[in-house]
């Protein structure tokens, strides 16, 4: 008959190693699956397309989710230095709210006449938890 002897001291290791791989989980698992988006938007893009105007120049913002879970879009604009007026995007109204399936994109169309780009802070996309991301709007871009 096969006798196991367990001692004190090589149950202390069993534990030591298994409660470092749950903490070590415990701190990955929600770190992994938290919400990532990636907020891009530049300047000067023409449109071929009928349902744009051909001859306008747009600012192209682009959101894109690089986490596991869908993230719905509620808003995309641009924010104003100081305490000027702050700019919805027409695209996200009038498409409403959108969903950014793992690994992929929205991507939203604002009229670039009639802002002047100098005020602009950047842009800001919130999604329909309320969480904001932001990022700086690049100048050039598309057709110059």
């Amino acid at each position: 008959m096969l006798d196991v002897t367990i001692t004190a001291p090589a149950v202390a290791w069993y534990a030591a190693i298994v409660s470092t791989a749950s903490l070590a989980l415990g701190i990955f698992l929600p770190l992994r699956d938290r919400p990532r988006i990636r907020v891009s938007a530049r300047t000067n893009w023409l449109v071929g397309d009928s349902e744009y105007d051909t001859k306008e120049k747009y600012i192209c913002i682009t959101v894109a989710n690089r986490d596991r879970r869908t993230v719905t879009i509620q808003n995309v604009g641009l924010e104003s230095k100081g305490k000027g007026p702050d700019y919805l995007a027409s695209d996200s109204w009038r498409k409403g709210p959108l969903e950014a399936a793992e690994g992929k994109a929205q991507t939203y169309l604002m009229k670039q006449s009639g802002l002047d780009l100098d005020r602009i802070k950047g842009v800001i996309v919130v999604d329909q938890t309320g969480r904001k991301w932001r990022a700086k709007l690049e100048r050039g871009g598309g057709q110059e």
